[in-house]
Formats: structure tokens, sequence, C-alpha cells
């Protein structure tokens, strides 16, 4: 089935996220899952509850938009400022099916959120994929498959997405 409704929205997107030259509407999130049909989805999820993502990112431009196409794939969207504010989070909710991750973050960075992540078994589990426009000499707290450089392509987020997603 070709995928064929787009938002007037969606459209005028910039095909990049991150990307400093982004002009784009400003759209109020309602952190629902929502699915949009268009031709940038990868997959509709297999069960009925759809696959809750945690966005961490210190830029509410980057959350509100990755929350968008998130939810546009038929992702339901969390979102938190910085580390501590994701771990507040993540003891009052079941475990994400998957964590986007910036790493330069005021009150807690991204390295050491993934460290606390990783130190509480209920969570351990959960992927992370690193979202950063920060080069390959700092170093990621995950392997560097699962490392998107800023700006990219919305393409490129749902596939390493669904693939993370899928492998558990």
């Amino acid at each position: 089935m070709t995928r064929q409704v787009i938002t007037s929205a969606l459209a005028q997107a910039s095909p990049e996220i991150g990307s400093p030259a982004r002009t784009r509407p400003r759209l109020a999130l309602k952190f629902l899952p929502v699915l949009l049909l268009d031709d940038l989805a990868t997959t509709q999820m297999p069960s009925a509850q759809p696959a809750t993502v945690l966005v961490v990112d210190d830029e509410r431009e980057i959350r509100e938009t990755l929350g968008e196409v998130l939810e546009d794939a038929g992702y339901a969207v969390v979102s938190a400022a910085h580390g501590v504010e994701a771990l507040r989070l993540l003891a009052r909710i079941p475990p994400p099916s998957a964590i986007l991750l910036d790493l330069f973050m005021p009150e807690m960075n991204g390295w050491r959120f993934a460290e606390q992540l990783r130190g509480q078994a209920s969570l351990a589990h959960v992927p992370v994929i690193v979202v950063t426009a920060a080069g390959p000499y700092w170093g990621a707290p995950v392997s560097s498959e699962r490392v998107l450089r800023k700006p990219f392509k919305r393409e490129h987020l749902l596939r390493l997405l669904d693939d993370v997603i899928r492998s558990g």
C-alpha cells in the first residue's frame, strides 16, 4: 500500500533534522501516539500498543521535531530536557522501547545518563541511539552504529530506530 496522505506542515519540513537553516512552523505536540500516513514512514508497529521512544535533548525545537517525526511514524513519544529529568521520568513510566539521547546537556550530560541507565537492571536493556552534532573525537556511550550526527535525514533515523527496537 502506498502511503499518500501528508500534512501541509510536514510537506514544508526540511528533509534534515537538526539543520541550522531549518524553517518550519511550530506545531503543538499532544504526546499521544498518532499515525499520519506519509511516504517517509518506515513500517507500522506490529502490535496494537505503539513502541515508546524517550527523546532526551536540551534543545526544545529538536525535542519537538523529533517528537513529531516519531509520532508520524507511529511511535508514542515522551521527552526530557536533560539526563536528570529523563531519569525522574523513567522512574514513573514503563521502560521505553528505545531512547534518543543528545550528549551535551545541562545538569546531566548524555555520557553520565547512559552510565546511570546501564546501572539500573530494569533499564539496562533499553537500546540507546545517540543524536548529536559532536564530532566522533568526543566518543559516544554506544557503538558507532547507534550514533546519528546532526543534521540527519528522517529516513536514517526511522530505519535505525526500527532496527534497534526489532533487535531488542
